[in-house]
């Protein structure tokens, strides 16, 4: 009887197994690299992307399963920042994709105060079926995709135009089994990061006159013309100057590009401002911020520095658009470490503004030129001296017809 017993459920358990055996095991979650790994480097020769200087997109299709989250493949920052990461459904073009609200927007966070490499998974809530998708990624400090080889039916996007050297290093996570879903937890509405980039208008190779540095100091002047774009004009960093005093004053006029040197300089300058920075203790460099209170338009600007303490530029090779005025002179063969402050979301405000106290905060006002600033002084005073006269004159006056 026990025989018997054990012999049925040897079969049973048989049947247990064999029924397993047939079933399909669940499949895992799977990564799909949407970049290149053969093939040439990029002809532009870049090897990886800014992402806060630059949109950065990704055109795919999901095929063989459903896609569940998304990857960011050794992401390179310098430090902890923010970005925000957008799934579109393609629809015709980059600008008609774009146009319409993201079926995921998403707030990537890092940390960290050193250069790093950190693959970052971001998980969906929902599941999204298979198709066409623009995948966009735009962050708020200093944070890098890696540039690969171009993989065929993968198409990049570098601020809404065609990147076609390569791809960037990003994957989507894809899982057959999962049941598509929307979530209305995928769409975070209330996820921001600052859009003002910091865009460099100086090359990166070496000068070509030998020169390491400008120090104001040297100088009557030094300027540098360049073209704003990717938002509105909203200020100046020099960076990693080097100030050499307890306080250094550095004086600055910011001009809208009008034919040449001379022509630009004589017209009205849309910032003119006085700052104050301290010195440099020798450690890590501070960049030096100029922030203007306003938004001026995109397009072909000046600016041009002027300081009696110990300012030390940097000297970088020449860059394309951008060009370099020593006392007025063109010079072609190196420029100013600078860069321009520029938010695609800032409210256009281009009322000139004037700030003579280091570090005050600046106050709308036309810039008056020194010499009409002294006529302008002297006849407010002549006025003055008019208008006591004739008060004086006056109480004289009914002084007398009340004695008569």
């Amino acid at each position: 009887m026990k025989r018997g017993k054990y012999r049925v459920a040897a079969c049973l358990l048989g049947l247990v197994i064999l029924l397993a055996a047939a079933l399909p095991a669940a499949a895992e979650t799977a990564v799909i690299w949407l970049f290149g790994t053969e093939g040439p480097a990029p002809a532009d020769g870049s090897v990886k992307m800014s992402a806060n200087t630059n949109v950065l997109a990704t055109k795919f299709e999901v095929k063989d399963g459903n896609m569940v989250g998304f990857v960011l493949n050794d992401l390179s920052i310098d430090r902890g920042c923010k970005a925000i990461l957008q799934i579109y459904s393609w629809n015709t073009d980059y600008d008609t994709t774009v146009s319409s609200q993201p079926l995921v927007r998403k707030l990537v966070e890092t940390e960290g105060t050193a250069p790093k490499n950190e693959t970052v998974n971001v998980p969906f809530d929902g599941v999204y079926g298979e198709g066409v998708y623009l995948a966009t990624l735009r962050a708020d400090g200093p944070m890098y995709l890696w540039t690969h080889q171009l993989l065929d039916g993968i198409t990049c996007y570098r601020d809404g135009e065609l990147y076609e050297y390569g791809t960037f290093k990003v994957s989507y996570l894809r899982d057959p089994d999962a049941a598509v879903s929307s979530s209305e937890t995928d769409y975070d509405a209330g996820a921001s990061i600052s859009l003002e980039t910091v865009v460099p208008v100086y090359g990166m190779g070496a000068t070509e006159d030998g020169r390491s540095n400008f120090n104001l100091q040297e100088f009557t002047s030094l300027g540098q013309k360049f073209t704003v774009k990717k938002g509105k004009f909203t200020g100046l960093l020099l960076d990693d100057a080097v100030m050499g005093e307890e306080e250094t004053i550095v004086t600055v006029w910011v001009y809208q590009w009008d034919t040449d040197y001379t022509t630009t300089i004589a017209g009205t300058p849309k910032y003119y401002g006085v700052s104050a920075f301290p010195k440099w203790d020798g450690g890590e460099h501070v960049d030096s911020y100029i922030r203007f209170d306003r938004a001026f338009a995109e397009g072909e600007y000046l600016v041009v520095f002027q300081s009696e303490n110990d300012c030390s530029l940097w000297a970088h090779g020449p860059l394309d658009g951008v060009l370099n005025f020593m006392d007025g002179e063109a010079n072609p063969h190196s420029v100013m470490k600078i860069a321009y402050l520029a938010d695609p979301e800032a409210e256009l405000d281009e009322r000139p503004v004037n700030t003579p106290i280091p570090g005050g905060t600046p106050t709308p006002g036309v810039t008056i030129p020194e010499t009409a600033d002294g006529i302008s002084n002297s006849l407010s005073l002549i006025l003055l001296m008019i208008l006591s006269a004739g008060l004086l004159m006056g109480i004289c006056l009914l002084r007398g017809r009340r004695r008569e």
